[in-house]
């Protein structure tokens, strides 16, 4: 994790790094309501450049790489031949090729895997940890996005709208800081623990070093997401994952749940319970976060012969009981 890129940020406010991630210790305003900025050392960034860039990516992503825009982010996955999520991302088109945001902590692995097939193509694929930083942004309608971007940014600096009120500036190391200047009169100043959150409350999925290539795009609720371009042709992976959608019988599906306290279970993790003196497995961990106001909720790959029951006792050291949230 690049700390250095966000010294000069935390260096103005009381901060801490828990996980490598920036905490800010005080945050004021309403993480659902309150125009914020957040600081993002959890996203990374990789850019796929030349003349082959589109051709490449549309046969190795799950999203249509032809109808991705320069502006509006494009949710996709990249998958093993045998359906497995390697990566989830979102993309954009820039001046040069692409762009695509993605957990830091699968980055260099995504970069590798997608290096393997890059040499038939007249295109090249960096890994821009180091150098390039992600802010997050929301407003609260009907305002729009101020995000300033001085003349001398322009050409380097990305916006790249999610959707819900939210977007991302993907900036260079240099521009970080000018960047984060000339948009904190914000009502919310926060980081990647509300961020999270506000994409689980979306039902948005990640994948994080743990669940590599652990879960199919279905088990974690992609297809729904809108990560699953079902129409594009064929891609690596396609066939599974068509298979799943057309014939496949899903058993469990992506749910949102409510937590009576923070959670130690990793991503990809069995979610186990004890019912009637007997360990059941009930599904998978996919992702959680604890807001700055200590409120936890998880994305769950949930068996759907459990959908009634609504709450459950998880079976580890710590009782936590994770509720439905509908």
């Amino acid at each position: 994790m690049p700390k250095q890129l966000w010294n000069a940020i935390s260096e103005q406010y009381d901060t801490q790094w828990v996980d490598n991630e920036l905490v800010f210790r005080q945050v004021t305003g309403k993480l659902d309501s309150s125009p914020g900025l957040f600081a993002l050392p959890h996203l990374s960034v990789i850019t796929i450049e030349g003349e082959d860039a589109e051709k490449f990516l549309q046969g190795q992503l799950s999203c249509d790489v032809i109808n991705t825009s320069e502006a509006i982010a494009t949710l996709g996955c990249c998958c093993t031949p045998k359906g497995r999520i390697i990566g989830i991302f979102h993309l954009i088109r820039s001046k040069v090729g692409f762009t695509m945001v993605m957990e830091f902590e699968i980055a260099e692995t995504l970069t590798t895997h997608l290096s393997k097939y890059i040499p038939f193509f007249k295109a090249s694929i960096k890994n821009q940890s180091q150098d390039w930083a992600v802010l997050g942004f929301t407003v609260k309608p009907p305002e729009q996005p101020p995000m300033q971007i001085s003349q001398e940014q322009e050409n380097s600096s990305l916006v790249m709208k999610l959707g819900n009120n939210r977007w991302l500036i993907l900036t260079p190391a240099k521009d970080l800081l000018l960047n984060w200047q000339q948009n904190s009169e914000r009502e919310l100043i926060s980081s990647s623990n509300d961020w999270r959150y506000l994409d689980i409350q979306s039902k948005i999925p990640a994948i994080q070093k743990n669940s590599i290539e652990q879960f199919l795009p279905h088990d974690i609720g992609l297809p729904e997401a809108g990560g699953i371009n079902f129409k594009k042709g064929c891609y690596t992976g396609q066939e599974i994952i068509a298979r799943m959608e057309y014939r496949g019988k899903l058993k469990q599906h992506a749910q949102i749940v409510g937590c009576s306290n923070s959670i130690s279970l990793k991503a990809s993790e069995k979610i186990t319970i004890l019912q009637e003196n007997t360990k059941k497995t009930i599904g998978s961990w996919i992702y959680s976060s604890t807001n700055s106001q200590g409120k936890t909720i998880a994305l769950i790959s949930l068996k759907d012969s459990y959908l009634d029951q609504k709450e459950f006792t998880l079976n580890n050291e710590i009782p936590t009981i994770i509720k439905l949230i509908e």
